[in-house]
């Protein structure tokens, strides 16, 4: 699954939430200028995207447009060999277990 988290989307979650864009900037602990060339930049560190959901008062999934998974679901992002490897249900996890255990 691949998400596009780009700079507008992020700029309108920021406005229609009331928050000015530099008080968005000081609320995440970066200066402005460093504001816009994170927001730019095509990988995004997913600490800081964490850190922006949380300034808004949004939940991961919503500020970046997924659906929230239902409670009972295995949902996350693992980091295998320095990649990053999603996982949506416990069928998933016991496939990449297996997986490791045989390399």
């Amino acid at each position: 699954m691949e998400i596009s988290l780009t700079k507008e989307r992020i700029k309108d979650l920021i406005s229609q939430k009331g928050v000015s864009y530099a008080a968005f900037a000081q609320k995440l602990g970066i200066k402005r200028q460093n504001l816009d060339a994170y927001l730019d930049a095509q990988k995004k560190d997913i600490n800081l995207v964490i850190k922006m959901a949380d300034v808004l008062g949004m939940s991961l999934y919503e500020f970046i447009g997924m659906p929230e998974p239902d409670a009972k679901d295995v949902y996350g992002c693992l980091y295998v060999k320095g990649r990053p490897v999603l996982v949506n249900s416990k069928e998933e996890l016991l496939e990449l277990v297996r997986r490791l255990e045989n390399e």
